[in-house]
């Protein structure tokens, strides 16, 4: 699969689990006349106005986020292939990045990231009771979804800001990986995702004073989005900077989203 339709499946899938997921998104049984034609069923304790707001911040935030790939090579990616060796890293840990692609650590990495983001979708679906909460729940899935679209969002105009070259462009295997995607490594999008959804989960979470009771599974939040950023590290996918940095980003943004969007 290309990488701008992987993009754009992210984007959508991350949406419509957070949307249409069992007790955490869309009604099925009030349908706005004004978005009946999308095919959208009305939020439970949104309005419309709110629920075409949603729609139309969420489909900007996706169309940022695969706007670069639509236009190609017309953004700045790096073209060495293969690269300078001796201007690897910013800081000298990251030569432990350098090297071929481990396929294994790699899709490992995506467990991982699946993992949280689903584990964060349900921790703020749950009621206090263990009982999938109700109606006055469902802006906090819309914060979610606000941060994970956000985040992706940012990640991928701070790769082409930056457009760092990926780990393996440093090796003799850089001809075969010369494109757009190996040409913008910074930062870690995998990374900032994970943090971003665990940081977010936890903010909604404290914004009603239930986090205390939450403690374990938002620890092993955090512990997967450690995990996922160690693993794109393993697999040669990105340098320790680049991880370092999304997961900075990502938590950052998963703190501060839902306190602006709720």
């Amino acid at each position: 699969m290309r990488p701008h339709l992987i993009k754009l499946s992210r984007c959508a899938i991350l949406a419509c689990a957070i949307l249409a997921g069992p007790a955490t998104g869309l009604s099925a049984q009030r349908i706005s006349p004004t978005l009946q034609l999308a095919g959208a069923s009305q939020l439970r304790g949104i309005n419309a106005q709110d629920e075409r707001t949603v729609l139309v911040i969420g489909s900007a935030l996706i169309m940022a986020s695969i706007l670069p790939d639509v236009l190609g090579r017309e953004l700045p990616y790096a073209r060495c292939a293969p690269c300078d060796s001796t201007r690897v890293p910013t800081w000298g840990i990251d030569r432990i990045a350098v090297g071929p692609y481990r396929g294994f650590w790699s899709d490992i990495s995506w467990f991982t990231l699946i993992a949280t983001m689903g584990g964060a979708l349900w921790l703020v679906g749950e009621g206090d009771d263990g009982i999938p909460a109700s109606n006055d729940r469902d802006p906090d899935n819309i914060s979610l979804m606000y941060v994970g679209l956000t985040t992706a969002a940012a990640t991928t105009w701070l790769k082409i800001l930056v457009h760092r070259p990926r780990p393996i462009r440093y090796t003799a295997e850089a001809q075969q990986y010369a494109g757009r995607d190996n040409g913008r490594s910074f930062p870690s999008g995998h990374a900032a995702g994970a943090f971003a959804m665990a940081a977010g989960a936890t903010a909604l979470l404290a914004m009603k004073d239930s986090a205390r009771s939450r403690i374990p599974t938002i620890v092993m939040l955090f512990s997967g989005a450690t995990a996922t950023a160690a693993l794109r590290v393993a697999a040669h996918r990105h340098f320790p900077t680049d991880v370092l940095a999304g997961a900075i980003l990502g938590t950052t943004i998963g703190f501060l989203v839902p306190r602006i969007t709720r």
